[in-house]
């Protein structure tokens, strides 16, 4: 395509969707276009009298207004008036048959018509006109209307050329109903050469504004559309951006794009067909593997290429780009190739990657080999084997199979196996595993034998690191201990005075361990002077910043008591202002001497 023929393609590219796209988004898209509304607003309308027997003239005329609810649909456009709720809202009758029907605001219902339901805004119900479930909202709240968009691309042929257009499709709501159209925002031409040619049918602005063009213009950048970001209402700051695919795909044949596999690789739903088509560009013989059903793989690497990374870098590692039929791109025999298709194994990716990895450690003999373990071990227990195998040589997917069938297990259990040899090598790092400790005899007894002694040897080590926090809190903070000869102040020695504070007084002290052995959020018991051994009071202190700060101090059950602790007491006058007179006479001074203390020797230093 020459300079004269792309501006050429500005005339001929289609200003209007295909046929039934329009259609096809409204009937599929209906999450990302939005539900329809119900609107309703309050109007005095007139009330006819009941019919008699005779009927006069003067019969037939209104003798009065009522308050009713007038509302619309967005979907069917029809009118209907209804009870209005005082407060805001309406009432319909839902019938014996589950339909919704209007109530009549000049008739007070006794419940044998039906049952009332009270809608208001946000609440959700079906059109007694056309059926469609809808969203509550008040006139006001829409007059303004809303938009919702969503972005569709569409492959289309354009002469010889295959194109990749994306449309904007767009619904309207108005309190008057609701319009869906399509109007052109983007298009990428394919040329002889497998490169892409931009053009554009607006113009973009700051916060995914855009203004339309009045005819296709050529781009001099090419950057995927997927990836501008569009006005959306009630997206996250009403942006959004994205899109989806028409599943409508032209004959190909005789167009730029007829050898690319891309009306096969449009099969698999992915909409990043810019993407695709660079990744073509990159390693054309990927045609092949769409073609012939190794979709997924593609998809993957397609996946790899929006995200930015190198895709023909990440295809390497599984796939041989220096071959052009699939079974060779994969490394395996074409009757390999032709089996696993019919069995219908989603080959991914990574699956095809791991293939290739087991196959070079020489865990399996080909494809279909790795296939049979891979139904039985499922992808994370051929990892977990073939793991195990880089430290243990005696590790083959044979051996696990039988020794996990012996066991009872399921194959997707190995990860039991593995993680009985870490922790047996973990209690014997000098020497060697015996047999026993390598295949044990009962896998699920060891491994949760194994487990109960890392757990304990866990929380020893967990209660030895907060005992020496304990021991170092005592040794800083022990000169604040004080008595006035009837209260006392004491620290906590260890974890479990505090899980017996929190027993004995029914709070949660117990669980404060961690956060009084850092120093920072101190607890001390407030106990009586001749008796210290009894819980009293619990006092939270914080020990960081300018000064010294009460947290909470709490006694039984945090001043609650009774069966339900239903009943409240309060913290006895004597101990509060023990704890006021203590915190100033005694631990502010101290803190202030240990400030410059500190300051003291931060200077020499």
């Amino acid at each position: 395509m020459n300079q004269t023929e792309k501006l050429e393609m500005r005339r001929i590219l289609p200003e209007n969707p295909p046929e039934g796209l329009v259609r096809w988004a409204q009937e599929n898209l209906r999450y990302e276009l939005g539900r329809e509304y119900i609107t309703y607003k309050s109007e005095m309308v007139p009330v006819m009298p009941g019919l008699a027997e005779i009927m006069e003239y003067n019969d037939m005329r209104p003798r009065r207004k009522v308050r009713a609810a007038v509302c619309t649909c967005t979907n069917c456009g029809e009118e209907f008036i209804t009870q209005w709720v005082t407060g805001g809202g309406f009432r319909v009758i839902q019938g014996e048959d589950g339909e919704i029907y209007t109530a009549d605001p000049g008739y007070t219902y006794d419940g044998t018509d039906g049952i009332i339901v009270e809608c208001g805004e946000g609440d959700r119900i079906n059109c007694p006109y056309c059926g469609e479930e809808a969203a509550v909202i008040r006139e006001s709240s829409l007059r303004g209307g809303r938009t919702k968009q969503i972005q569709v691309v569409a492959v289309q042929t354009v002469g010889k050329y295959t194109a990749l257009i994306y449309w904007m499709v767009r619904k309207t709501f108005e309190t008057y109903g609701s319009t869906v159209d399509a109007y052109p925002r983007d298009a990428y031409v394919l040329t002889e050469r497998g490169t892409l040619v931009r053009y554009s049918h607006t113009r973009y602005g700051g916060y995914a504004t855009e203004t339309p063009r009045s005819m296709w213009e050529l781009c001099s950048g090419c950057r995927d559309a997927l990836e501008n970001v569009y006005s959306d209402w009630g997206s996250i700051n009403n942006r959004k951006k994205g899109g989806c695919l028409y599943p409508v795909i032209p004959d190909l044949t005789g167009s730029t794009g007829e050898k690319t596999g891309l009306a096969r690789y449009c099969k698999s739903g992915d909409e990043r067909l810019y993407s695709y088509i660079k990744l073509w560009k990159q390693i054309p013989a990927v045609e092949n593997l769409v073609n012939t059903g190794w979709i997924q793989i593609v998809v993957d690497l397609v996946d790899e290429s929006a995200r930015g990374y190198d895709a023909k870098a990440r295809a390497g590692v599984g796939l041989n780009l220096g071959a052009k039929k699939p079974h060779e791109m994969l490394r395996m025999s074409k009757a390999d190739a032709r089996e696993i298709r019919k069995r219908g194994i989603g080959w991914t990716l990574e699956t095809q990657e791991i293939y290739v990895q087991a196959l070079k450690d020489g865990l399996v003999n080909d494809a279909l080999n790795f296939c049979e373990y891979l139904q039985r071990f499922r992808l994370t227990g051929i990892c977990t084997v073939m793991d195990l195998h880089k430290t243990y040589s005696d590790v083959t997917f044979d051996r696990v199979d039988r020794y996990m069938q012996k066991q009872g297990l399921s194959r997707t259990e190995v990860g039991l196996l593995r993680d009985t040899r870490r922790m047996a090598k973990e209690l014997s790092p000098d020497r060697a595993l015996t047999g026993e400790e390598l295949w044990p005899r009962n896998l699920m007894e060891t491994h949760d034998r194994l487990t109960d002694i890392f757990v304990r040897r866990r929380v020893e080590a967990k209660r030895t690191g907060y005992q020496a926090g304990f021991d170092r809190v005592l040794a800083e903070y022990g000169e604040v201990q004080w008595t006035d000869g009837d209260l006392c102040v004491l620290l906590p020695k260890c974890e479990n005075d505090l899980i017996q504070e929190g027993k004995i007084l029914r709070h949660c002290v117990g669980g404060y361990g961690a956060m009084h052995a850092k120093g920072d959020r101190l607890i001390f018991f407030i106990r009586h002077y001749r008796r210290p051994e009894r819980s009293y009071y619990t006092l939270n202190i914080q020990m960081s910043g300018d000064r010294p700060k009460e947290i909470q101090l709490h006694g039984y059950g945090n001043e609650h008591h009774g069966v339900n602790k239903e009943h409240t007491h309060k913290i006895p006058a004597k101990v509060r202002a023990f704890c006021d007179r203590w915190e100033e006479e005694i631990l502010l001074p101290w803190y202030e001497e240990k400030k410059k203390r500190a300051g003291k020797e931060r200077r020499s230093a």
